[in-house]
């Protein structure tokens, strides 16, 4: 998620020294850390930043986006009961740690957006909202495989599924798959 100037990610969000935008978010109690500073510990963690050591664990990584929490501690919902549904893209972490992108093209509301997550018996204890409705995006490429997924619906935005392409956005978080 961005502010209207299209650049700017509307919770914290750094980069090794580069800050893109150095205001916490009061509403947004989740981030995502990646980039360890520090040997033996994970490569990726999602934090509730309502815990006592959030910000302390969060600093032993070179790159930290801040944004809504849709489910906490050890995988309750949070997300108040509403009628507004959209296309979605999130971030997630396990019970063993593993951090999982989600991508759901079906319009929901978040609320069973993240009862239908819990249902598939993945093990989410964390989980926080990246983008919505037309914006949401997935992209996958290997060697042997290519998927760009895209979002379409969203209340008071978009109410059909006719968009089949990624919209740009302005910031993107990517993975490189590793030996080590």
């Amino acid at each position: 998620m961005f502010l209207k100037d299209y650049r700017t990610n509307v919770g914290y969000l750094r980069n090794k020294a580069h800050i893109q935008n150095r205001r916490w978010n009061r509403k947004y109690n989740t981030a995502l850390a990646f980039g360890p500073r520090k040997n033996g510990i994970p490569k990726a963690i999602l934090v509730d930043l309502d815990t006592p050591d959030s910000m302390k664990r969060l600093a032993d990584y070179d790159a930290v986006v801040q944004n809504l929490r849709l489910i906490k501690g050890n995988g309750v919902s949070v997300w108040s009961r509403e009628d507004r549904k959209w296309s979605e893209s999130a971030v997630g972490m396990d019970k063993d740690g593993r951090i999982l992108f989600l991508f759901c093209r079906s319009p929901l509301t978040m609320r069973n957006f993240n009862e239908t997550v819990k249902s598939l018996d993945l093990g989410v204890i964390r989980m926080m909202h990246m983008e919505g409705g037309p914006l949401a995006s997935l992209s996958i490429r290997t060697r042997d495989l290519v998927i760009n997924l895209a979002g379409s619906y969203e209340t008071d935005l978009r109410q059909d599924d006719r968009n089949m392409h990624q919209w740009p956005i302005p910031n993107a978080i990517g993975v490189q798959f590793s030996e080590h």
